[in-house]
């Protein structure tokens, strides 16, 4: 999902073809398991339903008294974990209050986002990171399961322009960690690309999108994009479906009306729905607002007005945001600090509250992971946190 924070820029299909409901419309996420969609799991392992019967990542080793630690490790919000060269009293000074460390990790640079998979009954931590350096993506992938690390670095991936262009400020792998998406946009017309690339397979698939900022994954192969168009040069703000299922992408805007600039998009862990964010200078307040669509009213064949339809579930909140748990995360440009606020949506409502301390310098990017985990990106590696 994401860690765009760092960034300095800020379906005329069938759906019926791409495992949408009998309606034509978007379907699935058993409530039972945010990783369950359209009835078919997509963990790659056999059919598990989750991670209930999936044993649990290792924690780091708590520290003793007095803040001691192993030969390498250092106490970060009372974890003995590896800070990778960023001072660990400044990364405890960092913690909000309702914030525990129960690893941490070293990783590449770049915008970064985390994974967790079921493999073989163990849970999988993947952490991506990408970079965009003399035309080219450079994409790695950390990956720990059973305390082994192990490291992928990618062939570079071009944007086939030789235009200045800015990296999206997203990287989101997939449910199963099997693809991760990316993008770019052109400086002169904010012309694009989405690049979804097949981890094991290594071929990249090419969404041509203008001004893409963040996408969310429906489940494995189906992809919404908060942009201007996908799949073609040019279009008008708003939410697009793309389904990579078949053998050709497919496309479609599903959510009109969202104002004139994109925000975020996330998945609602164990719901079937999302919260999409935008800016408006109609909309009320500063101009940034939530909305929250159910999947199965997306994709019917006309997108859903969302500002100037009322029904559509909305709240005033920064637009730019990641969803762990019950908490929305967001960056307060002013004082360059992460705040939390508390969460609570349902078909009809979208409720936000009060501000709180989350995270701060040198904390500068934030992912979430399934069960209200998260990742908190640091210069030279990971925190990987719980709510206490």
């Amino acid at each position: 999902m994401r860690a765009r924070f760092s960034s300095v820029v800020s379906f005329a299909f069938l759906l019926v073809a791409c495992g949408s409901g009998g309606d034509g419309t978007l379907s699935g996420g058993d409530p039972n398991n945010p990783h369950r969609v359209d009835g078919g799991d997509v963990f790659a392992d056999g059919g598990r339903t989750g991670f209930e019967e999936c044993a649990a990542l290792a924690d780091a080793p708590r520290c003793v008294i007095g803040g001691r630690c192993p030969i390498g490790l250092a106490c970060v919000g009372g974890a003995c974990v590896p800070t990778c060269g960023t001072s660990a009293s400044a990364l405890s000074a960092a913690l909000g209050d309702g914030v525990a460390v129960t690893n941490g990790f070293c990783t590449a640079g770049g915008v970064r986002a985390g994974n967790l998979a079921c493999v073989a009954g163990h849970e999988r931590l993947s952490i991506f990171s990408a970079t965009l350096e003399g035309g080219s993506f450079n994409v790695r992938r950390l990956s720990d399961a059973l305390g082994a690390h192990t490291e992928t670095v990618f062939d570079p991936i071009p944007t086939r322009t030789t235009e200045t262009v800015f990296m999206g400020g997203y990287v989101e792998p997939n449910p199963s960690g099997t693809k991760v998406a990316f993008g770019y946009t052109r400086q002169s017309d904010f012309g694009g690309e989405v690049l979804v690339l097949d981890v094991e397979g290594r071929a990249v698939t090419r969404v041509e999108s203008m001004g893409n900022y963040d996408v969310a994954w429906v489940d494995d192969t189906r992809l919404l994009v908060n942009a201007l168009s996908a799949g073609t040069p040019s279009g008008s703000q708003g939410l697009y479906a793309v389904d990579l299922g078949g053998a050709q992408p497919t496309f479609a805007k599903v959510v009109s009306d969202l104002g004139d600039a994109s925000g975020a998009v996330n998945m609602l862990e164990g719901e079937s729905a999302l919260l999409v964010g935008a800016y408006g200078a109609a909309f009320p307040g500063d101009g940034n607002l939530v909305f929250r669509f159910d999947l199965g009213l997306l994709g019917g064949g006309t997108p859903v007005a969302a500002f100037a339809n009322g029904n559509v579930p909305r709240a005033s909140a920064p637009s730019d945001f990641e969803v762990l748990g019950d908490r929305l995360v967001a960056l307060d440009w002013n004082t360059g600090e992460f705040v939390g606020r508390e969460l609570t949506t349902s078909a009809s409502a979208v409720d936000v509250g009060a501000p709180s301390a989350f995270a701060k310098v040198p904390v500068g990017d934030v992912a979430p992971l399934p069960g209200g985990r998260g990742l908190l990106f640091h210069a030279g590696g990971a925190l990987l946190i719980k709510r206490k």
